[in-house]
């Protein structure tokens, strides 16, 4: 599945370029990483790879969001992500 292919392709960048990358971009790869395991059911994995984010970076506010959501398992993880993905994109698009 998409999710999962995407998820391969962010692990290799940050295998091979995670220690040239500065703690903010190394700190977003492991939260993009941990998002997409939770989405796919892979919590456990995906609750390690965002804490592997806020030790990277611990003023990453998102992954601590991304933590506390990933307890309440994979289908609540992704439901809010389904909601919250286009408002973000909003956001980002901005000036």
């Amino acid at each position: 599945d998409r999710i999962d292919e995407a998820h391969k392709v962010d692990e290799l960048v940050l295998d091979r370029y995670g220690a040239a990358m500065e703690p903010r971009l190394r700190s977003l790869y492991y939260q993009k990483i941990g998002g997409k395991l939770c989405r796919t059911g892979k919590v456990r994995e995906g609750r390690a790879r965002i804490l592997d984010a806020i030790r990277a970076h611990p003023l990453n506010l998102l992954a601590y969001a991304q933590y506390g959501l990933s307890l309440l398992g994979s289908g609540v993880y992704a439901r809010i992500h389904g909601l919250c993905a286009p408002l973000w994109a909003r956001l980002r698009a901005r000036p």
